[in-house]
């Protein structure tokens, strides 16, 4: 699914990368706080961009990096 939103999102393929590792992340990050994608909401994405803040994380901290693919995932779920 996610090679799927990826092309329909039509990124590059070091930008498609980089958006598939930040949602790894993201996967990761919710089900280690058995959250899972339905309650995904701007305060809990504002926790995960806080949380890759303060591991040290220079790049992809806004909700404007995630838009594109939180977006297209939610129309395709």
């Amino acid at each position: 699914m996610l090679t799927s939103i990826v092309q329909e999102i039509r990124y590059r393929p070091n930008a498609a990368a980089n958006q598939l590792q930040l949602l790894g992340n993201l996967s990761r990050w919710l089900a280690s706080r058995r959250l899972d994608a339905t309650m995904l909401t701007d305060p809990v994405l504002g926790e995960f961009l806080d949380a890759r803040r303060a591991q040290g994380y220079t790049l992809w901290l806004s909700t404007k990096a995630l838009v594109p693919m939180i977006t297209v995932g939610r129309d395709w779920a």
